[in-house]
């Protein structure tokens, strides 16, 4: 992280098992563009090429984060599904006390974003007077919340026993944002709690983005936090496609610019060949629920992109139609066996 005296330090915490999607060294060149702000991705595939400075690779097996976190926490987690690991999120703060006690703040984020611009939109002014900041307007959010880095805002998710019965349960409860949808207990409704002691300060914005907005799920939210009287924001933009460009990223349609892009149904379009080998000159990248664009600082290597890209679509689109051709041999002769 680029030091700065006058600015508050921050590190956001992604844990991430399996193979990394294809996407991740663009992605880690969005951070790159945030020098301020540090990254941790705990993980246990190879790290990748797209390094930065300020986004640190720590290897973990599965085993070895299930009994850090059941130590940390004085909880059995009965780990059996990568979901279940975003129940853990707003422990954090505990069970990676020593990774981060040299910051200010922490956070928790996820893979699927791109990031712009984070420090124009998380001042020093709102870090100075609030503890908790969530990136949705109506909860806390699972792909981006900050938390003062003390012992009291980490062990806060302990203040309500329920925990220790959320993360014993093998199923994702949503617990890192409102909990789940019949008894609607999250860590939202555990800080809302704290608020009306006048225990901590939380501010709930929107500052990104998605490529999907659900209304039902607004609506939820608003109901299981309280919320349920809040008017809609209309004056927010949720959805849409977005693009990055230099470290910044803007909402395509109207040019209004967001901190970032969650594009968490739109993974699928990122499915591209090896064309992100040459992230060192990609400057603009795309992204809607139908397809991913890319452009590049040369034409070079805009031509090397498009014969492979169409390469690949062409031989991936052959070997669909095999492999449905060869199950419809297959069931015409299993119908032909059983006369």
């Amino acid at each position: 992280m680029l030091i700065t005296d006058n600015l508050s330090k921050i590190v956001l915490i992604a844990v991430y098992f399996g193979k990394f999607p294809r996407w991740i060294n663009l992605y880690i060149k969005t951070c790159k563009y945030n020098p301020t702000i540090d990254w941790i991705i705990f993980c246990n595939d190879r790290i990748p090429q797209g390094i930065a400075e300020n986004v640190k690779f720590i290897n973990i097996s599965l085993n070895d984060f299930i009994t850090r976190a059941e130590r940390k926490t004085e909880t059995k987690i009965p780990l059996k599904e990568y979901r279940k690991i975003s129940d853990l999120k707003p422990a954090y703060g505990a069970i990676f006390e020593d990774y981060i006690k040299n910051y200010d703040f922490w956070g928790h984020v996820d893979l699927d974003i791109m990031w712009g611009d984070i420090r124009k939109f998380i001042t020093e002014e709102a870090l100075r007077e609030y503890q908790i900041i969530s990136a949705t307007k109506y909860h806390i959010c699972g792909h981006f919340t900050l938390y003062r880095n003390c012992e009291q805002i980490n062990n806060m998710f302990k203040i309500n026993e329920i925990y220790k019965n959320i993360f014993k349960d093998k199923k994702y409860k949503n617990f890192d944002e409102i909990g789940d949808r019949n008894k609607g207990l999250g860590m939202d409704q555990i800080i809302r709690q704290a608020e009306k002691k006048n225990l901590l300060k939380v501010l709930r914005q929107n500052l990104h983005i998605n490529d999907f907005h659900n209304e039902e799920w607004d609506k939820l939210a608003r109901q299981l936090t309280g919320e349920q009287s809040a008017e809609p924001d209309d004056s927010a933009i949720k959805s849409g496609t977005c693009y990055w460009n230099d470290g910044k990223v803007f909402h395509k349609e109207t040019g209004q610019e967001t901190m970032y892009f969650h594009f968490q149904f739109s993974k699928d379009t990122t499915d591209l060949p090896g064309c992100y080998r040459w992230y060192k000159q990609i400057n603009r990248w795309e992204i809607d629920q139908n397809r991913c664009r890319l452009n590049f600082s040369s034409f070079y290597y805009s031509i090397l992109f498009f014969l492979e890209t169409s390469l690949y679509l062409l031989v991936r689109a052959s070997y669909r139609r095999a492999k449905n051709t060869y199950k419809r041999c297959r069931e015409f002769f299993a119908k032909k066996a059983c006369i």
